[in-house]
């Protein structure tokens, strides 16, 4: 507010400056035509030459003297210090509108998780009687957060792993119904599921086929069908977040159970 009182002695000055140049102008002229009249000049007459000597002396003048002659220069500058002051206000306010959409973001963060993945047919037995020769993997993502998430890629693997190890033994082909690195926004509460179709469907239904049939003679299970990966996404500040994700497949609940590693299964 203190810059615009600033402002107006900036052009009080100028403008007191052009008056007093019109007016010493304006009585050159009057004067010079008194004396050219050598008589008695009505007072008519005197009003006349002196309008047309103000007009003479606006005509002769430099330029730049119409920025700053009243009404109309001091007029176009009430103008513009009006339009400046009106900018500046709005300026302010979408910052601290800006400030305040960031400050909700930071409180309110987008927290993108993996709420559930299914495996469908959930065994042989209902592979077989579907008889459709397809086995899909779901993985089923939530916000969970409080403010949108640009959610911007995904890395998901489907593996076989050794329980005895745990490593992969084998990586069993997921062909998805769209794209991993598909952007797409994700409200809170909002919820988005990412299709893969196994692509050899008769080797996988045979191992899983052992798997099953060793844990019901033997209780045990050696070989873990596991979907691990990522889902890379932005907040609303831009800040980029990533959760980890890791799942094991158990034969006997027909499942997909939390694997307990933080190295795998996080939220940024």
């Amino acid at each position: 507010m203190w810059k615009y009182f600033a402002v107006f002695p900036l052009l009080i000055a100028p403008a007191a400056y052009v008056s007093i140049q019109d007016h010493i102008a304006a009585k050159q002229c009057e004067n010079e035509a008194a004396a050219v009249s050598q008589g008695v000049v009505s007072p008519m007459k005197r009003a006349e030459n002196a309008e047309e000597c103000a007009k003479n002396a606006e005509r002769n003048s430099p330029s730049w003297y119409g920025f700053f002659r009243w009404p109309n220069g001091t007029t176009v500058w009430a103008i513009i210090l009006t339009l400046w002051a009106i900018i500046e206000q709005a300026a302010a306010s979408r910052q601290s509108v800006d400030v305040a959409t960031r400050t909700l973001v930071t409180s309110f963060r987008p927290k993108v998780v993996v709420r559930s993945i299914k495996l469908d047919p959930p065994s042989t037995v209902f592979y077989d009687r579907r008889k459709d020769g397809q086995w899909k993997v779901e993985v089923h993502l939530t916000n969970i957060g409080g403010t949108e998430a640009k959610v911007e890629e995904c890395t998901i693997y489907f593996q076989m792993y050794s329980s005895e190890h745990g490593t992969p033994i084998e990586t069993i082909g997921l062909d998805w119904t769209e794209s991993l690195n598909h952007e797409f926004t994700l409200s809170p509460g909002a919820r988005h599921t990412l299709t893969g179709i196994v692509s050899e469907s008769g080797p996988f239904r045979n191992s899983l086929a052992s798997i099953e049939s060793s844990v019901e003679r033997h209780k045990i299970q050696l070989r873990l069908p596991t979907c691990h990966g990522t889902v890379g996404y932005r907040d609303g500040n831009g800040f980029k977040r990533e959760t980890g994700f890791m799942r094991e497949w158990k034969v006997s609940i027909q499942r997909f159970t939390v694997v307990d590693d933080p190295e795998h299964e996080y939220q940024d």
